[in-house]
């Protein structure tokens, strides 16, 4: 697939600004096109990245870590891909390590690779997991994502949605997953 020009996505946004019934000719108007352009090359840059480049300098030697290491309370917002309106919320990360631990900027950034692009959050939350899974090599990965979502209107207010994804020891270990989901209670206090 050929990717439009700059140009292009500017004539296709004044074409939307007339449809939404206003005039893109107009003084207030007239950058607004190359703002919105800018302003997608930020919210989608993920479709620039991709996991392998974002965690392959990161991982670490660490043989003896065998405990759960678990990062909480990551922002995130991305896009629905249906109806293009936001999904804010809150992706919490743990995994337990074989030979190797990665940095948190890391994983705060693996998230960024996946969010940033349309999506839904039920795959969002797979592939955050999966990728962990591939890259890093733990004994088991756990991942879970609260968020809310614009595209609801005005039951987006307190409705919010939970996705997991759990492999390997998470799989199979009961007493890790009760381990995992308490630490995020506790965190909410």
């Amino acid at each position: 697939m050929k990717t439009p020009s700059d140009q292009e996505a500017q004539e296709a946004l004044k074409l939307l600004i007339k449809w939404i019934g206003d005039d893109p000719y107009r003084a207030e108007l007239i950058s607004t096109p190359q703002k919105v352009l800018n302003a997608y090359r930020r919210l989608f840059c993920g479709y620039q990245l991709s996991a392998e480049e974002v965690l392959r300098n990161g991982i670490l030697n660490c043989s003896g870590c065998k405990g759960m290491v678990t990062l909480q309370n990551i922002n995130f917002l991305s896009y629905c891909e249906h109806q293009m309106l936001p999904i804010e919320g809150i992706v919490n990360i743990a995994y337990i390590p074989d030979e190797h631990i990665i940095g948190i900027s890391k994983l705060t950034r693996l998230i960024d690779v996946f969010a940033q692009r349309l999506q839904v959050q039920e795959r969002l939350t797979k592939q955050i997991a999966d990728s962990i899974n591939t890259y890093l090599k733990p004994k088991g990965v756990a991942v879970f994502i609260e968020a809310k979502h614009l595209c609801l209107g005005h039951n987006s207010d307190k409705t919010t949605m939970q996705t997991i994804s759990m492999l390997g020891v998470f799989e199979i270990d009961p007493n890790l997953r009760q381990e995992f989901f308490l630490q995020i209670k506790n965190k909410e206090r």
